[in-house]
């Protein structure tokens, strides 16, 4: 098992945790800054209509192992936490290491990993959550999927693409996009792309890092976007994502995220109406 850590504390940064069951889907989001607010944002969707929710200037401890918001709490092998009439109680197992964009491997990895880029991450792209959720005085038991992002930096992405498809359609499939511009440098400007797209399944695990290992561009329109994954040796692929329902500007200005939404990886992942999809400043790029 991987042992899910974030390391030391950076005057901005943030914390996403997604979660996947068979009966609704929820996000949560710590934002901690040393220079500003803090906050923790809330969405819901599946088996009722969405709950939305955003809570500023909460009082947050930070461990290497812990963040908390108000009584929001993501910890080493647990989370828990209760909005309105939404809560949960579930233990966590990280079922792969962490992946960094940028790998200090290789010429191509250690050239970028020295670059002063603006807005860094790591993700957990496959963590198993079991435990209890209750909404609406109901009570679930059960098992759910998805991921856990750990992100810094000075200035927020110019553009960005997250993917994620847990446990679709056979056990232990997964698939995670995860691709940004940002800028290079205490400025916005100039900027550079950061990213990779992992897919695992049973017929095994691939990653491509942008930049490392090949060049991943993203195509199509808004609501219904093609990444094109083209490595410097090998066959290349197409990963398709729609979101059909959408959470337009409820969370962060400019920013569209579903949990409802289709992420596809022909032959090996298709997971319709239960994909995570968000983009944010339209990520065609």
């Amino acid at each position: 098992m991987t042992e899910i850590t974030w390391g030391a504390a950076h005057p901005a940064e943030c914390w996403r945790m997604y979660v996947r069951t068979p009966i609704l889907s929820f996000l949560v989001t710590w934002h901690r800054n040393t220079r500003g607010p803090n906050a923790v944002l809330l969405l819901v969707q599946g088996v009722h209509r969405p709950l939305v929710g955003k809570y500023v200037d909460l009082e947050m401890q930070r461990t290497p192992t812990l963040i908390s918001g108000g009584n929001l709490r993501l910890e080493r092998e647990r989370t828990q936490g209760a909005v309105d009439d939404f809560a949960w109680s579930l233990d966590i197992r990280a079922l792969t290491a962490p992946i960094d964009p940028l790998p200090k491997q290789g010429t191509l990895g250690r050239l970028r990993a020295r670059l002063p880029w603006a807005f860094r991450w790591f993700s957990y792209p496959a963590v198993h959550y079991s435990g209890r959720i209750l909404w609406q005085g109901r009570s679930w038991e059960g098992e759910g999927w998805g991921a856990i992002h750990y992100c810094w930096g000075t200035f927020p992405p110019r553009h960005w693409l997250w993917l994620h498809a847990a446990h679709c359609p056979a056990r232990h499939t997964f698939a995670e996009v995860a691709l940004v511009q940002t800028g290079l440098g205490p400025w916005p400007y100039p900027w550079g792309t950061l990213g990779y797209a992992w897919v695992r399944s049973q017929q095994g695990e691939r990653l491509d890092i942008h930049g490392v290992t090949g060049r991943i561009r993203v195509g199509g329109l808004a609501d219904r976007l093609r990444v094109y994954v083209t490595p410097w040796h090998g066959t290349g692929s197409v990963i398709y994502a729609r979101t059909h329902v959408r959470v337009w500007k409820k969370l962060v200005p400019d920013v569209v995220t579903t949990l409802l939404g289709d992420v596809r990886v022909p032959h090996v992942v298709e997971c319709a109406g239960q994909g995570l999809v968000e983009w944010g400043n339209p990520p065609l790029f």
